[in-house]
């Protein structure tokens, strides 16, 4: 877990103070770590998981493990 204003995403959209990443994984493990995230952090709203852009294999495994879609976006570095 690390928070999106210490990441490069805090470039990419209007975060909240308490948006946070979480790294991929399988479904399982990606879920108690979003549960975990919630315990320790009541004022969380929103859980952020990069993924490749276009790679519908894991934008499936993230949403088995209870995320949705949103949106893609760009880094200042151009990556996607």
């Amino acid at each position: 877990m690390q928070y999106v204003s210490n990441t490069e995403l805090r470039h990419t959209y209007p975060f909240g103070a308490s948006d946070v990443t979480v790294d991929f994984s399988n479904a399982l493990v990606m879920r108690d770590a979003f549960e975990k995230v919630f315990f320790q952090d009541e004022n969380c709203r929103r859980i952020v998981v990069a993924v490749e852009q276009g790679n519908t294999e894991e934008i499936s495994i993230c949403e088995d493990a209870g995320m949705r879609f949103v949106l893609d976006v760009q880094l200042r570095t151009g990556e996607e």
